[in-house]
């Protein structure tokens, strides 16, 4: 493990090998990363990065959402976004 930033009841952990994993007992929004609602008690690697072959070098969580940014510099953002704080124009 490389770093780890949490939300409410949940965080996001990032590795060595630029992959991340997941978990928390929050997951209304989507705000794990997961592709479903439901809790993790364990962390579960996101494996939309992996199977995509992005690696990631920064992670952030916020009340209910995520955001990482890749080693490209791409930015990605998931979980409630009702305040714009996802960053998209939705």
């Amino acid at each position: 493990m490389i770093n780890i930033s949490c939300g409410s009841n949940f965080c996001i952990i990032l590795d060595n090998n630029g992959q991340i994993y997941s978990m928390g007992k929050s997951n209304k929004y989507g705000e794990l990363g997961l592709g479903d609602c439901n809790p993790r008690y364990h962390p579960s690697l996101i494996t939309y990065f992996l199977n995509n072959n992005e690696r990631i070098n920064q992670i952030s969580c916020g009340y209910k959402h995520s955001l990482v940014k890749t080693t490209t510099g791409k930015v990605y953002s998931w979980g409630y976004g009702g305040k714009g704080q996802l960053g998209r124009n939705s």
